[in-house]
């Protein structure tokens, strides 16, 4: 390469502007290595001026261990005109700290043709970095990936899921090899049902109404055996809008699958054998109360004849909770629905529970000609937990109100309380087992507003709270609307 001889003196000006604002340093070397000009952006770079390197040798300037590279890139650009030489090499700030350097180097001929070399020095120590910090997170990532005892895989989805990589304890799990999993569609691995609810979320997860979800499902071995997990999935996008893949967990919980199921039975069967001696003793607690009443009993008998029947009255309740729990978790809830007009049956249901809040205030915001198709009695135990729990909740004074209005396709029922209200951060566990806002006013096991859910659930609507602390609360359910009834 041979630098123009007569240069223009707008072409030096343009030429003085370029070299002075290159984000890089450019430098020209003698056959001896000397520096002979180094551009200004120098001192913002490495914080010298130029005048530092002038006229010395540029290897007094690299780290010791690149000299022996950076001496070998001069004399092969000196040997070979054409030649464009790219290497590494390391430089002192004014800061004594080591900056990381591309060169790139080739000969030229000045305007009296001399031979030089000329140089392009890149800072590259922040990409270098960021390089090497992520070489280390795969490096991590790879180890976590091969030695974690959770099943650790990764998914694409090009109209079904398919594997791209999947960890040791994956294949153990499975029974798999690497290659049969490879070719397999993981709707394989699971029952029908489990895969719909897994496919379900994912669908909301591409969507991005979600980032992440978990579900318990039961996988299929290679055997044909099945095992329970517990599977976490998120997505690794290229946009908002557009996945790249999935990342998928799964944690074997066969053992504490078995030991909640053995829970269960046990529990199941104490309420079995509690639930008879129980009804047993309310009615012959209310036959005697009754008969006290014909010979004039003291007031301390028959307030201790009432309490003991409220407090068989709650057992029975308990009891009556465990056994609806046994039944949710094994399917066994099995509904006796039929076509009803809603308001009307609240009404209903409302009156039933007087005689149990003689005292409290209870007002309504409801229409008629609401029909509905529900189990009676299962909505009755709904509407009576929800009542039950906002009159307990409220002051004597303020009244509960239950209201009904109808959407497009369903009609909600509301029963708000003017009680304390429940704090934000306890309102998302509020429909999980045994949870207990305020345990020290609680009478039962935290079960009522779970089972509340399961019903709702299983009637194809939806539970909700609205809360704020001092003002009370709305509990509000869903309910397919019937729109053309036929009784």
């Amino acid at each position: 390469m041979v630098l123009k001889k007569n240069y223009s003196h707008s072409d030096k000006i343009i030429t003085k502007t370029f070299l002075d604002n290159s984000p890089d340093i450019l430098i020209a070397l003698d056959h001896t290595g000397t520096i002979r000009y180094v551009s200004s952006s120098v001192k913002t770079i490495l914080g010298f001026s130029p005048e530092k390197y002038i006229g010395k040798k540029t290897l007094s300037f690299v780290h010791k261990q690149d000299i022996p590279a950076l001496k070998e890139a001069l004399i092969s650009a000196h040997k070979s005109p054409k030649k464009f030489v790219i290497l590494e090499y390391r430089v002192r700030n004014k800061k004594k700290e080591w900056r990381n350097f591309q060169l790139t180097a080739r000969q030229i001929k000045n305007e009296n043709g001399k031979i030089l070399i000329f140089c392009v020095a890149r800072d590259i120590t922040d990409q270098k970095k960021a390089h090497e910090m992520r070489e280390q997170a795969e490096q991590r990532f790879s180890t976590i990936f091969e030695h974690v005892a959770l099943g650790l895989a990764l998914f694409t989805f090009n109209g079904k899921l398919k594997f791209l990589e999947f960890n040791p304890a994956m294949e153990k799990m499975l029974g798999y090899s690497s290659k049969e999993l490879l070719r397999m569609d993981v709707k394989d691995l699971s029952p029908k049902e489990d895969y719909n609810l897994d496919i379900k979320m994912f669908k909301e997860l591409l969507k991005s109404q979600r980032d992440s979800y978990q579900i318990e499902k039961r996988y299929i071995r290679k055997d044909g055996s099945m095992f329970w997990g517990r599977l976490t999935v998120s997505t690794v996008r290229v946009d908002e809008r557009t996945p790249r893949f999935l990342v998928s967990s799964v944690e074997d919980i066969s053992e504490s699958k078995k030991l909640e199921e053995q829970k269960r039975n046990f529990l199941s069967a104490i309420a079995h054998d509690l639930k008879t001696p129980l009804t047993t003793s309310q009615i012959v607690v209310q036959m005697l109360s009754k008969e006290c009443k014909k010979y004039n009993p003291s007031p301390e008998l028959m307030k201790q004849l009432k309490l003991l029947d409220n407090e068989l009255h709650r057992l029975n309740r308990l009891v009556g909770d465990i056994l609806d729990i046994s039944r949710i978790e094994t399917g066994k809830v099995y509904l006796r629905l039929e076509i009803v007009e809603l308001c009307s049956f609240i009404e209903s249901v409302v009156e039933g529970l007087k005689p149990l809040y003689p005292s409290s205030l209870i007002e309504y915001d409801m229409c008629n000609n609401y029909y509905v198709k529900i189990d009676k009695d299962r909505i009755t135990q709904v509407m009576s937990n929800l009542i039950n729990n906002a009159i307990k909740y409220s002051p004597a004074d303020k009244p509960v109100t239950i209201s009904v209005r109808r959407t497009k396709n369903n009609v909600t029922v509301y029963i708000k309380d003017r009680g304390v209200g429940i704090p934000k951060d306890k309102q998302k566990q509020i429909f999980t087992q045994f949870y207990q806002v305020n345990e020290q006013f609680s009478t039962g096991l935290g079960l009522g507003l779970y089972i509340c859910k399961e019903i709702i659930r299983r009637h194809n609507g939806t539970i909700r709270l609205r809360s704020s602390e001092g003002k009370g609360s709305t509990f509000y359910f869903t309910l397919p609307v019937i729109v053309n009834k036929k009784l």
